[in-house]
């Protein structure tokens, strides 16, 4: 059982629909966890990709246990999720849209790498701790890419996560009309208009509004 080593504290949404439970461990030093609770036994294949991603920009699972029927998996806390940051997108300049798309594509490239894709990659599930670190959770979901000729599902998403940071939307016809481009850098824009036709994550991470000196750090204000 997770409560024989962690002390549930209360429920936390992150976002529309990720939900975890924030706990503290039981014993000293008594770090703060989150919690998900997965109905079921999860198959092996996504039991085996949580337990071997591991990367700076994904969140670091620390236990599985598999209890009354469900399965219950512990990560390092994270008290807020892009969902949260796109409620006050008016704080969110150039260089802090730099600062969280590099992370997310710096985590992308490395499933890229290892022959994986995320599939279900949402403002929801991407996470911000308070020291500015930006890490991709519900991975649990990866999969094989199928064929570098296919669509890559992340590159899609990452559209629609760079326009709801900017506060905008994407249409029906897929793409993003910039209501404030005064507001943004030629940079942000053009990042939102090449993952249209972009064809890799390592495309992606090439483009100039990633070679923008951002750090980690210039995000913490936000959490």
């Amino acid at each position: 059982s997770p409560w024989s080593s962690y002390e549930e504290i209360h429920s936390l949404r992150l976002g529309i629909d990720f939900w975890v439970t924030y706990a503290e461990r039981r014993a000293f030093p008594y770090e703060e966890y989150s919690i998900r609770h997965f109905p079921g036994i999860l198959d092996e294949d996504k039991l085996q990709i949580l337990q071997k991603i591991r990367h700076p920009n994904f969140v670091t699972v620390v236990d599985i246990f598999q209890f009354e029927e469900a399965t219950h998996v512990v990560f390092e806390h994270m008290p807020i999720s892009l969902h949260d940051l796109s409620k006050i997108s008016n704080r969110i300049d150039t260089i802090r849209l730099a600062a969280i798309l590099g992370q997310v594509v710096n985590g992308l490239v490395y499933l890229s790498d290892n022959g994986l894709e995320h599939g279900s990659l949402t403002c929801s599930n991407i996470l911000v701790s308070r020291k500015g670190e930006v890490k991709i959770a519900g991975f649990e979901c990866c999969h094989s890419r199928v064929s570098e000729k296919n669509e890559n599902p992340d590159i899609r998403a990452l559209k629609h996560i760079a326009a709801v940071l900017m506060g905008e939307s994407v249409n029906r016809r897929e793409t993003v009309s910039i209501t404030d481009p005064y507001r943004w850098d030629f940079a942000a824009v053009d990042f939102v208009a090449v993952t249209t036709s972009a064809t890799s994550v390592e495309e992606l991470k090439k483009h100039p509004l990633l070679k923008l000196p951002w750090k980690q750090e210039q995000i913490k204000r936000l959490v």
